[in-house]
């Protein structure tokens, strides 16, 4: 086996690996989630976990074409596919926000969804801030109730 070889079968072993520990978690992650959208009747929670399928089954076509010889045709496939669902997906949303629109349907509270916005709020707010310099509006944990200024300026 040659050098190249040898390298392309090792990134091919890999990424099975990678392939099968995402799908491993995309799977714990849609069961959680459409069991807690569903618990709390809330389309986002839901969607969240419908996503989350779609992504297990992107990884299921990445393992296909792995398996596979390299072929336009077949990656022109595999998109269309994984596309085919994204769109699947928006419809099933559409339809369900139109519903509950129209319903006036709200959805409930749940744990998984609270600690998820929770944890979202600090990744996407919590990190720009402590990269900036910048704390959260109101104050952070750290500063809130000691006379520091929150917000930005």
């Amino acid at each position: 086996m040659t050098q190249p070889e040898h390298y392309r079968t090792r990134l091919r072993h890999r990424g099975f690996w990678l392939e099968y520990a995402s799908m491993g978690w995309m799977t714990i992650e849609a069961a959680v989630a459409i069991a807690s959208g569903i618990a709390a009747s809330s389309i986002a929670l839901i969607g969240f976990g419908l996503d989350s399928v779609i992504e297990f089954f992107a990884a299921v076509i990445v393992v296909w074409q792995l398996r596979g010889a390299v072929s336009k045709e077949r990656e022109t496939r595999a998109v269309r596919l994984i596309g085919a669902t994204f769109f699947a997906l928006a419809a099933y949303l559409a339809v369900e926000s139109v519903t509950d629109l129209v319903t006036h349907a709200r959805p409930e509270q749940s744990t998984p969804g609270r600690c998820r916005a929770e944890r979202l709020g600090e990744l996407v707010v919590g990190r720009p801030c402590r990269r900036t310099g910048h704390s959260w509006p109101g104050g952070t944990r750290r500063n809130r109730g000691m006379g520091v200024r929150g917000g930005r300026g």
